[in-house]
């Protein structure tokens, strides 16, 4: 029964009643008229685990330029308004977790920060060759209650890596499964 609509009754007035269908105003509600709205605000927590590759699986992502890579992603979402859980870093890839807000598009965080990373990674790391993400990328959503075991698989990648079998295939995936896996 909370999420009942209540009514609202607008009072405009008389300079912005029209009566012509072709204008915005005659869409509102007439002076006397009820409008139904529900909350103005909303309440969200969208986490997403993202990773994405370097082109070619090329292992590019030294010492070095994971702790360039960390710095500027934690420094760009910031910048951009998105809560940033954890990165985790391997060779060849990169795992993040964030949370962001319920405007923001999910291909246009991932286009943020991997595009931009990459620039900044060339412009500053001082690699022989130039590093280029793959394309595609993963992206999981989250239950809050799921951030904890996610977080710790991101900071902990290098030992999953390190250990066959330790690996979780679905946080791994950067490209849709093939047909009947």
């Amino acid at each position: 029964m909370g999420n009942r609509l209540k009514p609202v009754v607008v009072a405009l007035p008389s300079s912005l009643d029209s009566s012509d269908p072709g204008t915005a105003e005659s869409c509102s509600p007439k002076i006397g008229e009820r409008s139904y709205h529900s909350m103005s605000k909303a309440y969200s927590e969208l986490v997403y685990h993202f990773v994405w590759a370097t082109r070619n699986r090329q292992p590019l992502i030294t010492g070095e330029v994971e702790a360039l890579l960390v710095t500027y992603v934690e420094e760009k979402c910031r910048q951009l308004g998105y809560h940033l859980h954890a990165v985790g870093c391997v060779e060849d890839h990169v795992h993040l977790l964030v949370t962001v807000r319920p405007t923001d598009k999910v291909s246009d965080v991932v286009k943020r920060l991997k595009g931009s990373s990459s620039r900044f990674i060339n412009s500053q790391s001082g690699l022989d060759e130039v590093l280029y993400w793959q394309r595609g990328y993963g992206a999981l959503s989250l239950r809050k209650k799921d951030i904890p075991v996610v977080r710790e698989y991101l900071i902990r990648q290098k030992e999953h890596h390190g250990v066959v079998g330790r690996v979780i295939s679905k946080l791994e995936r950067v490209a849709p499964p093939e047909h009947g896996s």
